[in-house]
């Protein structure tokens, strides 16, 4: 098929512009004011998106007043802007030379900053670091002079909203460089939108954009979040912005469950998600932390697989809370014994319960024990978490490699229910096959592929 560039639409332009990694990202220059100890000083400088340690919005100004009080916290006002915010002061520091006297102030926003109004936006765009590149369920056409170039695009929909994510020109540069050298660097642009394209307020995108992240944290493996929002009233006018620290985190070489996968299979998992997300609330949130912090091997493997476990309990208390509450006989039965209750929560999520054949050391000691899949993982985590001296000598003498392969079996469960709850019938990436972990080799979750459906 022909290609006709005019039948796709253009690509999302970046609001905010920072082409290598880490680099800071310019957000304001100009006169401010910040009040402190009843002290109010006018200053000139600037705010910026600073990466590290974490993403957060700093400032930095010069004043020729020496009486500035030192403290530690304030508030600041931007009258051009008719916006303010507390602030948290880092550092005061006075200096003299031969042209004068000035004081420079250093400090970071306390909580994010709304400029302009959050009332009838038409659509917010934001940035995405970090971002996978992938095969677009759509296309785009980016313009830059008379050259044309194709942007891969994915689109999400739910409910009443609408979101679409384009690669930047140099998204897949872009990845290479952060890859080679660590940190930030952004990747993508999205843009959310009602689907019947009515106005909406700030608040409510907001907590969608919440359950937005934790999907993308998700598809990716750590912690990506939408950031550096504006919105656009019906006029295409920019009316609104948000200064926000983010909780994104930074590059990290991580196998996720969608690697290689198709953008169409990935859009294909949102809904199911984004239900699950409604309906679970803060336990939703606490699962998905929980997987991220695991697959991050938060405490090394040891801390990781404390991690899972507390995500598998937590899965399971509430995939079975009714069917508990009218059963107590079975509550006694099933939730008194760890392996028990994992072994009950894998099979109801058509799960295969014995070891998978990749995980042959850890086959090997489960063989010399009698034990299953659910039985050595649970053994392995209680060894780490209680200390008896029975349990430290049984660590001494578990290899690490025993650890690993419960660690990564934990990360393959976690991944399989959850796609299971999400209701997904496609294919995924598997991580446990140590020979087949090359870019693009998928295969259909078990309770399709064994007709458990």
């Amino acid at each position: 098929m022909v290609l006709n560039w005019n039948d796709l639409p253009p690509a999302l332009k970046p609001h905010y512009q920072a082409e290598e990694p880490n680099q800071p990202i310019s957000l304001y220059e100009g006169d401010f004011q910040i009040e402190m100890a009843e002290a109010e000083v006018i200053v000139s400088g600037k705010f910026y998106l600073k990466w590290f340690p974490h993403p957060q919005v700093e400032f930095s100004a010069s004043a020729n007043e020496l009486s500035i009080p030192s403290v530690f916290e304030a508030s600041l006002k931007i009258p051009e802007l008719e916006s303010s915010t507390k602030v948290s002061i880092s550092s005061i520091s006075r200096s003299d030379s031969a042209t004068g006297s000035s004081t420079k102030i250093t400090g970071s926003l306390k909580e994010r900053m709304e400029i302009g109004s959050s009332h009838h936006l038409m659509y917010i765009q934001f940035q995405l670091t970090n971002f996978e590149n992938f095969i677009g369920n759509a296309r785009a056409v980016i313009e830059d002079g008379e050259a044309r170039f194709l942007a891969q695009r994915i689109i999400f929909e739910q409910d009443t909203w609408r979101v679409t994510i384009d690669e930047l020109q140099t998204t897949k540069n872009r990845l290479e460089s952060v890859e080679s050298q660590g940190g930030y660097v952004i990747t993508h642009t999205g843009k959310l939108e009602k689907l019947d394209g009515t106005t909406f307020a700030a608040d409510k995108a907001l907590q969608f954009l919440d359950c937005l992240a934790h999907f993308l944290s998700f598809v990716r493996g750590f912690r990506v979040a939408p950031l550096l929002l504006v919105g656009y009233d019906s006029m295409d006018c920019l009316v609104w912005k948000q200064w926000a620290a983010s909780n994104a985190a930074p590059w990290n070489n991580v196998l996720s469950w969608s690697r290689g996968l198709i953008s169409r299979d990935i859009a294909a998992v949102f809904p199911g998600f984004s239900c699950w997300w409604q309906e679970w609330g803060s336990s939703a949130k606490t699962v998905i932390h929980w997987y991220l912090e695991s697959l991050a091997q938060a405490g090394a493997v040891e801390g990781a697989c404390i991690l899972e476990y507390a995500a598998l309990e937590l899965l399971g208390w509430v995939i079975f809370e009714d069917e508990f509450t009218k059963d107590q006989a079975l509550k006694k039965r099933q939730f008194k014994n760890p392996s028990h209750k994992l072994n009950h929560l894998l099979a109801n999520s058509g799960i295969p319960q014995e070891i998978p054949v990749e995980l042959d050391i850890m086959k090997t000691f489960a063989a010399k024990e009698k034990w299953d899949a659910a039985r050595t993982f649970c053994e392995v985590r209680n060894d780490i978490t209680h200390a008896s001296p029975e349990n430290r000598n049984s660590i001494k003498n578990m290899s690490i490699a025993v650890r690993v392969e419960a660690w990564e079996l934990g990360l393959w469960y976690l991944e399989l229910i959850l796609l299971r709850r999400f209701n997904y019938k496609g294919q995924y990436f598997n991580r446990l096959p140590k020979g087949r972990r090359y870019y693009g080799e998928l295969e259909h979750v078990p309770w399709v592929a064994e007709g458990n459906i």
